[in-house]
């Protein structure tokens, strides 16, 4: 593997983009080189996503091109794997197609993995072109790739009982992939993963499906990488889970002996801090979500420490009370609603009502001077009907969102709704709701916006292109930079004080003070 050269394309969320970080440190652990275009790959991964059937399009697309770049390189195999949030129906069309199918789970194997199909010839004039071509024959999925390999690795099997995973029983099988060291991708702004998985089956959902159960991060593995980043002068630390705030870990004599000495290294003490002396921690022996911010607050920099995505559910009175106290966390609470309707939510298993959903905004927004709240919804779940879509407008007009993330409902195969609900809502019906939604949504974006007027913020440059310098503000709000300087790298990964002249519903503008 060493000297060969790897080109990674990430579909999806943040989780994702942090996962392929992940997998650029260990390919490079072991010798492989990053390929800043797919052409000068030798091997091209694609870490996939299943959220919306647009992203497995992409995925059959990108294979009719890498084979047709296969066939223009004779002399240089290129081969391709596919790795992700991938739903168990479409793993043996993929599995029959790329080089190699593989879990993220099983990142750590990778290097092994890669070493036995580089033995191989890749496979070469895949057929794309029709759903009918997806299909893999018996004779691909019985094909010579199919390596020895222990079905305790990957439960997903072929009829024939052949397991997807090409690969045999690797040492290392008990270490979880996020321990791996990624290669980040950003100077000044990281994520940080602290759990993965999901138990909540909420019945649109493919992540229990492509992710499986929650699994907590160890406390000490996150705050040790907190701290690397913070002392090579991060300004952005971003906590990731698929539901962030229901992080918790058993709290024994070991962490809680951790936890002291993180804060003597910070001239703090347990005494010091709220949440390390409640009686969850102290008592019940539960370290939860609330105290894990805690701790990294307490660390010594400079930086902005933001989390997401957070539910309802677990969006308890001590977490917002942490955020009040938190000097390190920017007031910005993103908090998925997805419907405004009360039915509508019970159809998709969100255990809980709008009245309570709203009462937690209320909370957040009473106790967080100046706070942004953002959110994202669904338009046109089975069988929602205008009264109840109407609903959905209702709460948009109270909650008052700074920003809001609104998607047409799309079954993904395998999910609960998939299997026993209708999508019986028109794509126009669906495609008008989401145009009103984003009209109440630009209203009010745009009335919190204009409260910036004439303001002095704290801004974190993030980039510079053709079109100017661009930031974002604490509560999340890009900005674009009027300066005369003619060194934007130089700003690039710093704080900035602007004062806002502009407003729009999506973004500020203001000049540096």
């Amino acid at each position: 593997m060493k000297d060969l050269k790897y080109h990674i394309i990430t579909l999806g969320c943040q989780m994702n983009h942090s996962d392929s970080e992940r997998m650029s440190g260990v390919l490079e652990k072991h010798g492989m080189n990053c390929a800043d275009e797919e052409q000068n790959a030798d091997v091209v991964i694609i870490n996939a996503c299943s959220v919306r059937q647009k992203a497995i399009d992409r995925i059959w697309g990108k294979l009719k091109e890498l084979d047709k770049l296969k066939q223009t390189r004779p002399n240089r195999p290129l081969y391709t794997a596919l790795t992700g949030c991938v739903l168990p129906s479409d793993r043996p069309l993929f599995a029959a197609k790329f080089d190699l199918w593989f879990p993220m789970k099983d990142l750590l194997k990778l290097p092994v993995m890669m070493e036995k199909i580089l033995k191989m010839p890749p496979k070469t004039q895949v057929k794309t072109s029709t759903k009918k071509a997806q299909l893999p024959t018996v004779k691909e999925l019985k094909s010579d790739r199919q390596i020895e390999y222990s079905k305790k690795d990957d439960d997903t099997q072929t009829k024939s009982g052949k397991p997807l995973n090409p690969i045999s029983q690797i040492p290392g099988a008990e270490e979880h992939y996020l321990q791996a060291m990624p290669k980040y991708s950003n100077k000044f702004s990281a994520f940080v993963p602290i759990m993965t998985g999901c138990n909540a089956f909420c019945t649109y959902c493919a992540v229990p499906y492509t992710r499986g159960r929650e699994v907590s991060r160890k406390p000490e593995e996150i705050i040790t990488e907190v701290e690397s980043l913070i002392s090579r002068k991060y300004k952005e630390i971003t906590l990731l889970g698929q539901i962030v705030n229901k992080y918790m870990v058993k709290a024994d004599d070991s962490l809680i002996s951790f936890i002291d000495n993180t804060l003597k290294k910070h001239g703090k003490t347990r005494e010091d801090i709220p949440e390390l002396t409640d009686e969850t921690l102290c008592t019940h022996k539960w370290f939860k979500f609330h105290h894990l911010l805690a701790v990294i607050n307490a660390i010594q920099g400079d930086f902005w420490l933001r989390f997401t995505s957070s539910h309802p559910k677990w969006f308890s009175d001590e977490l917002i009370e942490t955020i009040v106290r938190s000097d390190k966390i920017p007031a910005h609470v993103h908090l998925p609603v997805q419907a405004g309707s009360n039915a509508v939510l019970k159809k998709m298993l969100r255990p809980y009502t709008i009245e309570e959903y709203l009462q937690i905004i209320r909370k957040i927004r009473n106790r967080i001077p100046g706070v942004s709240v953002t959110t994202d919804c669904i338009v046109g779940f089975c069988g929602e009907t205008d009264e109840e879509y109407a609903q959905t407008e209702a709460l948009f007009k109270e909650a008052k969102y700074d920003m809001a993330f609104i998607a047409s409902y799309s079954p993904r195969p395998g999910t609960k709704a998939e299997q026993t609900l209708d999508d019986n809502v028109p794509a126009e019906v669906k495609k008008q709701r989401e145009k009103d939604l984003n009209e109440i949504l630009r209203q009010t974006a745009l009335a919190y916006n204009q409260t910036y007027l004439d303001k002095d913020v704290r801004v974190l440059v993030t980039h510079a292109n053709d079109r100017g310098i661009f930031g974002r503000t604490g509560t999340n709000k890009n900005v674009k930079l009027k300066t005369d300087d003619n060194k934007p790298e130089e700003l690039i990964g710093n704080f900035i004080q602007i004062k806002i002249s502009e407003a729009t519903p999506w973004s500020l503008a203001g000049r540096i003070v």
